[in-house]
């Protein structure tokens, strides 16, 4: 950070997103990296870089406010825009987190012939999330260093989250079991080289593992029995102990918290009193959150999506369909959580109203599904045909004939399809 950024003493958690002065005119491969933070009032940082449309709205924003940076929430969008859902607005590229820092993550490069790909055109966005509570606002200059090369490398590096975000911790609890399993409804194994936790300061213990389909045994793949959020680190594995994740597998992340009177946060010197507590980024609320590392070789990675359109890789799968349903653009294992998003709204704008309600009972579906889609590279189609074969033909059977109609023409256009 250039300019030094006070955080808003009237916020107990300002988050704060600023434009670095790094810019990349060619693919760069980033093989490590060192988030340093300038303030004891910061509580994490992500790091994403970002291109396109979605780079012009932060750029717009920062040059917008007064005081350094923009406010933003969940990601590199700005506040203004998308109701602060993290979600950038179509056709903006895709953001690219490459970094993080929370209490007691160490800088470590990642395993040798891995790196993760800034895109050319990218500039590099900071999300600096400040708690007040922690004391007196202090000038803040939060940097970062990277460690990059300019050729491929022989494995791309991969970071996807698993999370529970329906937490529901009821006040004084001392025991309050959280968990989530993620079923990979991919085709292609997945290479786990790392994990990490994020609990906040109610977390007691977290622990990880693979179910393996048809067999008794799990691979463990991190255990932290004495929670602490000053001591958050990334666990490496040996190249020899790397977990695979076959198809038909499944992840369960388990987080356990500690609501009782005895365990409250400080506020004012005092401890505050127990209420229910559920998933938010502030420091009294809570998470349960994992975040895999993961190695593909090059080959078999896709570039990222630079242009307008966020449907393109999926763009020949739908060419070759039959017929242009919704059905087979969602068996498209190339359909993202930002195509699909794209698609569903411009076939809701353009006619679709009547699918709206259908949606939106299958949004804890499409949520799981959206997760296997981000980790495990599944197919919408894949997933929801089996975790909920319900929804998936109610679904489907609404919104197939609407991509073929004229009056959606535009909004699929939109969208790259």
């Amino acid at each position: 950070m250039e300019t030094p950024y006070v955080p808003d003493a009237a916020l107990d958690d300002d988050y704060r997103c600023f434009v670095l002065d790094l810019e990349f005119n060619e693919d760069t491969w980033v093989e490590g990296g060192a988030v340093r933070p300038g303030s004891p009032q910061v509580h994490h940082v992500l790091l994403y870089a970002l291109n396109g449309t979605g780079l012009e709205q932060a750029l717009a924003a920062d040059a917008a406010d007064a005081v350094p940076g923009y406010a933003c929430f969940g990601g590199p969008v700005p506040s203004s825009a998308g109701g602060g859902s993290g979600m950038l607005e179509p056709g903006a590229g895709l953001a690219t987190q490459i970094g993080a820092w929370v209490p007691g993550l160490a800088a470590r490069p990642l395993p040798s012939e891995a790196a993760m790909r800034i895109e050319a055109g990218s500039r590099l966005v900071m999300q600096v999330h400040y708690n007040t509570l922690a004391g007196p606002g202090a000038p803040d200059q939060t940097s970062v260093a990277l460690q990059t090369r300019s050729t491929p490398p022989a494995f791309v590096w991969r970071t996807v989250p698993i999370a529970q975000r329906t937490l529901n911790i009821a006040a004084g609890d001392p025991e309050s079991v959280q968990s989530v399993t993620i079923a990979h409804r991919g085709s292609r194994p997945l290479t786990i080289a790392s994990a990490t936790a994020h609990m906040h300061t109610l977390g007691r213990r977290i622990e990880a593992h693979v179910d393996r389909a048809g067999a008794d045994e799990d691979a463990c793949l991190l255990a932290i029995d004495s929670w602490d959020f000053e001591w958050q680190m990334q666990y490496f594995f040996h190249t020899d102990e790397y977990v695979t994740v076959q198809p038909g597998d499944s992840v369960t992340l388990r987080c356990v918290y500690d609501n009782s009177p005895a365990n409250q946060p400080i506020v004012d010197g005092a401890p505050i009193d127990p209420r229910d507590v559920s998933w938010g980024e502030g420091t009294l609320d809570e998470m349960c959150l994992l975040y895999l590392g993961t190695i593909t070789p090059f080959e078999e990675e896709v570039p990222p999506v630079t242009a307008a359109d966020v449907c393109a890789p999926a763009a020949r799968c739908f060419e070759a369909c039959e017929e242009p349903t919704a059905t087979c653009l969602l068996n498209c294992p190339e359909v993202t959580t930002t195509c699909l998003g794209c698609a569903a709204q411009g076939l809701v704008r353009c006619g679709a109203s009547a699918c709206g309600p259908g949606l939106l009972a299958a949004r804890e579906c499409l949520v799981r599904c959206g997760l296997s889609e981000l980790v495990f590279g599944a197919s919408y189609g894949e997933c929801m045909r089996v975790e909920c074969p319900e929804t998936w033909a109610s679904v489907t059977a609404c919104l197939d004939p609407w991509p073929a109609e004229e009056a959606c023409a535009p909004a699929m256009e939109a969208c790259g399809l």
